[in-house]
């Protein structure tokens, strides 16, 4: 594959609901790469897996991030490389120093600082190319989510495993004892998908439910519970059921199956209820959404995004990544963001991370908006990649 690097503007529509303003503002995109979909990482860089299941990943790579081989960063997206990967890769997620991908057979391979772990974040050394992680009963793997030091992978029998530092009991295991190897999390439940955060990590169950472990003194665990070594089940009430839940930094989000969205945990730029400082501790319906249903969600620091109907929506903070903003640091929490491409393209997939946020489209196009050191800012960057 050859990369080109070119310069142009391309305008981005957005629209402010609850009124007419409507405002172009140019953001960078990739495009020609057969984008399949993209994960943010939680601190300075992100990835994607590209129309031949290849992964490519740019930004911060000191502590080996971008699988390259070499710790060096890079404004460009390198290919992953690895001899021992084998099979089409079909899942990615990003951490804040670590990525892990699962293969069609079910195998997860993790590269970054979180792959080999000892006890504190400071004795970790980097992993430069991914390395097979094997789980309890050679377990295969349908779902994984990489958070701030800690992985959690949902096993095809619904099983959770999750290994890295366990500080706040983020493992779910039932103690605060780090894991260089997956354990499993301490409830009998059956989960279909999970996602890890920053301290903390949430699972959705096959019945519809939320629960969430680790620490929570904002909320994220639910009322009264600011610490726990073992999941704790979210309270939506008997009648609403759950498809979806991502957990942001300080804050985690779910859908119902009737595309409803709820918040709860730290309510940083007003993400959840507008004007409250403080934590939430209770699953809260998000007021602009009112009108809207989502098809999925991804929470980052102080705001979320979300796609319904092929529309990309973001609510909360502008610093930190909802929209391409660099005049505004408060966010304008009565207004729901709304990203519309134009054309015939629509978004099928979003990922929220700690400064910014990536956006895929039908056409598999890669569009990326963020306040980072590495990822990507300038606006009229446009890097086009050309396979031969």
């Amino acid at each position: 594959m050859r990369v080109r690097t070119l310069f142009a503007i391309f305008a981005f529509v957005i629209t402010s609901c609850g009124d007419n303003e409507k405002k172009d503002e140019p953001l960078i995109w990739f495009q020609g790469g057969s984008i399949k979909s993209v994960s943010m990482g939680l601190m300075y860089h992100s990835c994607f897996i590209d129309g031949m299941s290849e992964v490519y990943c740019w930004g911060d790579s000191e502590s080996g991030a971008l699988g390259s081989g070499a710790v060096a960063s890079s404004s460009v997206p390198l290919k992953v490389t690895s001899t021992d990967v084998t099979g089409k890769i079909i899942e990615l997620s990003s951490g804040s120093y670590h990525n892990c991908v699962i293969n069609a057979q079910g195998e997860v391979y993790c590269w970054g600082s979180s792959t080999r772990i000892n006890s504190e974040p400071q004795s970790v050394a980097a992993v430069t190319e991914p390395t097979r992680i094997h789980f309890p009963n050679n377990s295969k793997i349908s779902n994984i989510s990489s958070g701030h030091y800690h992985t959690c992978a949902v096993s095809e029998e619904g099983q959770v495993y999750c290994w890295g530092i366990n500080v706040s009991g983020e493992l779910g295991s039932g103690d605060t004892e780090s894991s260089i190897v997956p354990v499993g999390i301490a409830v009998s439940e059956t989960f279909k998908s999970v996602h890890s955060s920053e301290g903390y990590t949430c699972g959705l169950t096959t019945a519809g439910d939320v629960y969430c472990w680790g620490y929570g003194s904002l909320g994220q665990l639910g009322p009264n519970v600011e610490k726990s070594l073992s999941p704790v089940k979210i309270d939506f009430g008997s009648d609403i059921k759950l498809s979806k839940v991502s957990a942001g930094i300080f804050h985690a989000c779910a859908i119902s199956e009737l595309g409803e969205t709820f918040c709860w945990g730290g309510n940083h730029y007003g993400v959840i209820t507008g004007g409250t400082v403080g934590g939430i501790f209770a699953p809260t319906k998000i007021a602009v959404l009112e009108s809207v249903k989502l098809d999925s969600i991804s929470s980052g620091k102080g705001f979320s995004c979300g796609i319904g109907n092929g529309v990309l929506y973001c609510w909360g903070s502008h610093e930190t990544g909802n929209r391409y903003d660099k005049s505004s640091r408060e966010a304008d929490t009565s207004k729901l963001k709304e990203f519309v491409i134009p054309d015939s393209s629509y978004f099928i997939d979003v990922s929220a991370g700690q400064l910014g946020t990536c956006a895929v489209t039908n056409d598999q196009n890669l569009y990326c908006w963020a306040n980072s050191r590495y990822a990507l800012t300038d606006p009229i960057e446009v890097l086009r990649f050309f396979s031969n």
